[in-house]
């Protein structure tokens, strides 16, 4: 998804190129914990919404040209709450793999050293 997307905005298509939605996706679809019920993670319901839109203009190219749709699935709002869960967690972990692997770990910090 990341790729697809990265390559449409590479090639100049933006937002606007993107808007065929008729019902973009809100943040009741975004996975929560409990005591994280006040924050809301919009840069992947950007991302998302984005995906969403790219893959519309997509299938309205293939249908014009006579060709079954180019993304013919369709997301529930439940795969996209686990998509989020996938990517938050992969946030963590990666802060977490990031943050045990420091190479100043355990040693005081030296001023200008990351």
């Amino acid at each position: 998804m990341v790729d697809t997307l990265d390559t449409a905005i590479g090639s100049g298509m933006n937002s606007v190129h993107m808007d065929l939605m008729q019902d973009p996706f809100d943040q009741d679809v975004l996975y929560r914990l409990d005591e994280d019920k006040e924050s809301v993670d919009h840069t992947f319901l950007a991302f998302f919404n984005a995906w969403a839109g790219l893959t519309s203009v997509l299938n309205e190219f293939s249908l014009g040209m006579g060709l079954p749709d180019f993304y013919p699935f369709v997301l529930s709002k439940q795969a996209i709450t686990k998509l989020h869960f996938v990517h938050r967690f992969m946030q963590f972990a990666t802060t977490a793999w990031r943050t045990l692997n420091h190479p100043n770990r355990g040693q005081a910090p030296r001023p200008g050293f990351p």
